[in-house]
């Protein structure tokens, strides 16, 4: 099976759902990830306290 990437994203993974949730009236998908990559040029983009960020490198 062929998944296409983007040219510019700094990671990407593959996954297989490993467990489907009800949870009210959505659907929780819990995927195994199979395959990992990506650039390390880029700081993490990080979701918190409502707001996106990044990590300062020290």
């Amino acid at each position: 099976m062929a998944f296409g990437l983007l040219t510019a994203a700094p990671a990407w993974l593959t996954a297989r759902p490993a467990e489907r949730l009800t949870m009210g009236d959505h659907l929780l998908v819990v995927g195994e990830v199979l395959d990992a990559g990506g650039l390390a040029t880029d700081p993490p983009l990080v979701y918190h306290d409502g707001g996106f960020g990044t990590f300062d490198r020290h």
